[in-house]
């Protein structure tokens, strides 16, 4: 069971993104207006390989893996997201193509999600957030191309000591 964390609401995303932008009392309450708030039981699936990925989803209790089961039936990890991580397969949610992998909750897990479409509103309602997602994406790109240096660089036990 995921432990309890405060309840998120306009003032704690505001907090939350405050190190990279700032908004106003009223922006913060527009930003939130826009997420849809999901509890995830441990082991339940967000997203399942094959289906269009409908939300962009930030973590604020427990823990996703992104993965995928290659031929042989085996597991590979893309990504664990914790709290204040956000996650998604990018291709299928700007693409609306079918997705390539799952995402699956490790523990009981509380999630907050942004559809594509509230997104792109959310831009022109507050322009700020595309400052804070272009710098989320930029964030992630780096993390991404890290990991793909430290699987070529360290075996398994140096890069769980790392994560």
């Amino acid at each position: 069971m995921a432990k309890e964390t405060e309840v998120p609401g306009p003032q704690w995303l505001q907090s939350k993104v405050r190190r990279y932008i700032t908004l106003t009392d009223e922006e913060a309450v527009t930003f939130w207006s826009f997420f849809k708030k999901q509890n995830l039981k441990n082991k339940e699936l967000l997203l399942k390989v094959g289906a269009v990925c409908e939300y962009f989803a930030l973590v604020t209790d427990g823990c996703l893996m992104n993965y995928y089961v290659d031929e042989n039936g085996f597991e590979h990890v893309l990504q664990f997201a914790t709290p204040m991580w956000w996650t998604a397969d990018l291709n299928s949610l700007i693409n609306g193509v079918p997705s390539n992998y799952s995402i699956r909750a490790l523990t009981a897990s509380k999630v907050l999600l942004l559809s594509k479409s509230d997104l792109d509103e959310l831009y022109r309602k507050v322009p700020a957030t595309e400052r804070y997602f272009r710098i989320i994406f930029q964030n992630s790109l780096i993390a991404h191309q890290q990991r793909i240096m430290r699987n070529h660089a360290y075996n398994a036990e140096e890069r769980y000591r790392q994560f």
